[in-house]
């Protein structure tokens, strides 16, 4: 998997784009849960807040992604 690879290289997991959005909001507006997990245990924050001071789990709950939400809350 892409992802994995990436960090394995060394991808920065707490790096934003030009809205703020890390990979975990990323993953979470997409309902990605597996990489949510798997962007966590390399060190990536949940909490973070983007530039309109949303965060993952806002994101994956207004996108209606029940199981990005619940890793986000465990």
């Amino acid at each position: 998997e892409i992802l994995r690879e990436l960090l394995r290289a060394g991808g920065d997991v707490h790096a934003r784009d030009t809205d703020g959005m890390t990979a975990v909001m990323c993953a979470a507006a997409q309902g990605h849960a597996a990489h949510i997990r798997d962007l966590v245990a390399a060190g990536a924050g949940m909490n973070s807040c983007k530039s309109d001071g949303a965060t993952a789990l806002h994101v994956a709950g207004i996108n209606g992604h029940a199981d990005a939400i619940s890793v986000l809350l465990t």
